[in-house]
């Protein structure tokens, strides 16, 4: 299966992507009520840079979203299932997460928000592999 994620946009209509669009979802998700709600809230956050190359996304768009912040959310017994989350309100995270600019690392985190479409041409990933902007809610270490 392949997932297509992309955008178009009008000058008079509110913006189909990013921040400022409409919410697709959410973390935690009603989609998935299955899931408990501590595993959808569980990731972990990085800085990425160039040199952490996304093999799916970078790709395809050169980078685009290099040198933001990322979270990266597995799914409990899904070895290959990943889910992207490009932090769009990186002012929300405050300083409390910069350190993460000057090291190679990630540290786990809770975190909740609003899953916005990103800002790129449609582009097909394998169907256990999503990305999304995200505009935090909460966000605290683990």
């Amino acid at each position: 299966m392949i997932f297509i994620i992309g955008f178009n946009n009008s000058d008079d209509e509110k913006p189909n992507c990013g921040c400022e669009s409409e919410t697709i979802d959410t973390v935690p998700s009603d989609y998935f009520p299955e899931v408990p709600i501590e595993e959808q809230k569980s990731g972990l956050i990085f800085y990425k840079r160039a040199e952490n190359v996304d093999n799916i996304f970078d790709d395809e768009h050169n980078g685009k979203y290099n040198n933001y912040f990322w979270i990266l959310r597995g799914a409990e017994g899904c070895y290959n299932c990943k889910h992207h989350f490009i932090v769009c309100n990186k002012d929300f995270l405050g300083s409390e997460f910069d350190f993460l600019k000057n090291v190679n690392d990630s540290i786990p985190v809770s975190f909740s928000g609003d899953l916005k479409y990103l800002c790129v041409e449609p582009f097909a990933t394998p169907a256990d592999y999503s990305y999304a902007e995200i505009k935090l809610n909460s966000i605290e270490q683990q």
